[in-house]
């Protein structure tokens, strides 16, 4: 990688039929964890449960109920290629009777990376009330490592690097959306724009 990395802001895409999410919906128990978003490890090894409707083929990224995102095999797999430091909880995937559905290897996935600061404060420009409203974001490469995988500080919006942005289109691994950093800028209910780079 010469230069400078580009990063993008990126996001799990939400999918719709019917009028209604299509998500996964966790059947387990919840693990007793301080949050899903926690930036160490949970400390403790479970195995999840999660519903899906299989007439849909589920991307692999795939959003589910109660703060987990799971991720399938060949995903888990191209994280580990980049060095991602996260860590992993297999899931089973059933059908609405409880049937365990086959071949589909999903995990549940924790980045552990941290929060960075990487925001250029004098250059960017947001509100800093309690849910901050991006007008301008530029980013301050000095101030982070440049991981595949970054979350942001004071604003916890993640970026993704170029690099590993590129090899997820390649190998057409679906359910995720990306923006560029200088289009991320909030509108006055606080939404950014569509994720379509």
């Amino acid at each position: 990688m010469k230069g400078r990395p580009k990063y993008f802001v990126y996001q799990t895409n939400i999918y719709t039929s019917g009028g209604g999410i299509r998500q996964a919906k966790l059947l387990s128990k919840m693990p007793v964890i301080k949050s899903p978003m926690q930036d160490e490890p949970f400390g403790v090894n479970f195995e999840l449960t999660y519903q899906i409707n299989p007439r849909f083929t589920p991307p692999d990224n795939y959003v589910g109920s109660h703060g987990f995102t799971l991720y399938s095999k060949r995903l888990i797999d191209l994280m580990e290629k980049y060095d991602t430091k996260f860590e992993k909880f297999p899931v089973k995937m059933v059908d609405k009777s409880k049937k365990e559905l086959l071949g589909l290897e999903y995990f549940a996935f924790h980045l552990l990376e941290g929060v960075q600061d990487g925001i250029d404060e004098k250059a960017s420009s947001f509100d800093k009330d309690n849910r901050p409203r991006i007008k301008k974001l530029i980013l301050d490469y000095s101030k982070f490592d440049q991981k595949p995988l970054v979350l942001l500080d004071k604003v916890y919006i993640p970026l993704m690097r170029e690099d590993l942005k590129d090899e997820i289109a390649k190998n057409q691994i679906t359910g995720f959306g990306f923006l560029s950093v200088d289009k991320y800028i909030m509108n006055e209910f606080g939404f950014p724009p569509n994720f379509e780079d």
